[in-house]
């Protein structure tokens, strides 16, 4: 099923009283969500529709995180951490874009535990780490697809896929081809009817196999549109293009 899928380059996630089910507060633009504000909030938000969201989710910056701004150290948001919200694990893979420092900062300041890791793909014949963890993989409810063949050290993949097998959740493999063509940055979304749907680009969608996408249907309807320009020029894909807000709506 092809539709047509709403693009959103500014995304807000927020994280409120170190609850695990309210998440870090994140401006995102695809290719490159910086976790830290200041330099984009008083261009790319209007003050009055700041003003509202915060007053309807009550949300609350953790200026403990902003403040590595400064050091220049980075962990941009949900394309540093996988984030398992059932189970309040994050998962997150070493680059430029996602610090130590401020993923141990990120884990004392949440209820969320940190599994971390380094995955690599080739770029010019080198073999360089992966900027953002959501390009190899994704979450669901009850899976997880992840290309494991790209954290190198093996005994940093069989601690990533003990914890999915802990968790009881089905482990779907995908070749590092496929991440070059963004199998791994899918991400599972549900309707006001509660019905599920894995949502990511053709390109993505195209690169599964038969047996992948049955695994996948299981969860939720496939959904997939033409994301080539987004791609092709600003370094991500579906789900970068998108964002889950879990907070409650404040009551008036």
């Amino acid at each position: 099923m092809n539709i047509k899928i709403s693009i959103a380059l500014l995304f807000i996630v927020f994280i409120s009283n170190a609850q695990p089910q309210v998440l870090d507060r994140v401006i995102a633009i695809v290719g490159k969500n910086p976790l830290l504000l200041s330099e984009v909030e008083t261009t790319l938000i209007q003050q009055k529709e700041k003003k509202e969201l915060e007053e309807n989710s009550r949300c609350k910056v953790f200026e403990d995180l902003l403040s590595f701004e400064s050091h220049h150290k980075f962990l941009e948001g949900t394309g540093s951490l996988i984030l398992d919200r059932v189970n309040h694990i994050a998962y997150a893979s070493y680059s430029d874009r996602t610090e130590q420092e401020v993923i141990l900062a990120f884990e004392k300041l949440t209820a969320y535990s940190v599994i971390s890791f380094t995955a690599y793909h080739n770029v010019d014949g080198q073999r360089l780490p992966i900027y953002h963890t959501n390009v190899m993989m994704s979450i669901g409810d009850r899976f997880v697809l992840i290309c494991a063949e790209a954290i190198d050290d093996l005994i940093e993949r069989e601690r990533v896929l003990a914890s999915f097998i802990n968790q009881s959740k089905e482990i779907i493999l995908i070749s590092e081809d496929q991440l070059n063509n963004y199998a791994g940055n899918m991400l599972q979304v549900k309707n006001k009817n509660n019905a599920c749907f894995l949502v990511m680009s053709t390109r993505a969608f195209q690169s599964l196999n038969a047996q992948q996408k049955q695994q996948l249907e299981k969860y939720g309807t496939l959904l997939h549109s033409n994301l080539t320009t987004i791609e092709m020029l600003g370094g991500g894909s579906a789900r970068c293009m998108m964002a889950e807000i879990f907070l409650p709506t404040k009551k008036t």
